[in-house]
């Protein structure tokens, strides 16, 4: 199934500004501490091996905001047809396949959450797979997406899905 293509779905973009302000916050300080814990460090080579492996860890946060710099295209669109969020995989979820969804505040931050009929059949294909457990263990739906990161507000996002979800939801 293919997204909806009318003006009346909801689209958002990747926010190249917060992903800039993510690498330009964190960038600076990995190197330092790579610097004094790794590279001219008086520690046992043990120790700057464990700091390297875990800076290295540390590193992989900015693997995401560097990739949607080059982004292209909506990374969510909310139709009539359903919801596809690129973070999640390209697969547009039709609004049959979902169980229910509903809002959700964590720590402060909004979410939309989504349970599925059928979990195993939309599957992710992005690093958010590894959420999915997490997510249903925490009572959080099989996919979680927020407005953070996007050029649309979360309270916009949460607008998109009850304009275009169905209202009530029928169970299989």
């Amino acid at each position: 199934m293919t997204m909806d293509q009318s003006s009346l779905a909801f689209r958002a973009y990747v926010s190249r500004k917060q992903s800039l302000v993510v690498i330009a916050a964190l960038a600076p300080m990995l190197t330092g501490m790579g610097w004094t814990l790794v590279v001219n460090s008086t520690h046992p080579l043990g120790s700057r091996l464990f700091f390297a492996a875990v800076l290295g860890l540390f590193a992989l946060v900015l693997v995401g905001p560097v990739h949607r710099l080059v982004t292209q295209g909506p990374i969510l669109e909310v139709s009539v047809d359903g919801f596809r969020w690129r973070g999640w995989s390209t697969e547009t979820i039709s609004w049959d396949a979902v169980e229910r969804w509903k809002t959700t505040t964590y720590f402060g931050i909004r979410y939309v959450t989504i349970w599925l009929h059928e979990p195993h059949r939309h599957r992710s294909t992005t690093a958010a797979r590894w959420t999915q457990g997490v997510n249903a263990w925490f009572g959080h739906g099989d996919i979680s997406l927020t407005g953070g990161g996007l050029n649309r507000s979360s309270d916009e996002v949460i607008r998109a899905f009850k304009q275009f979800a169905p209202k009530t939801f029928l169970g299989r």
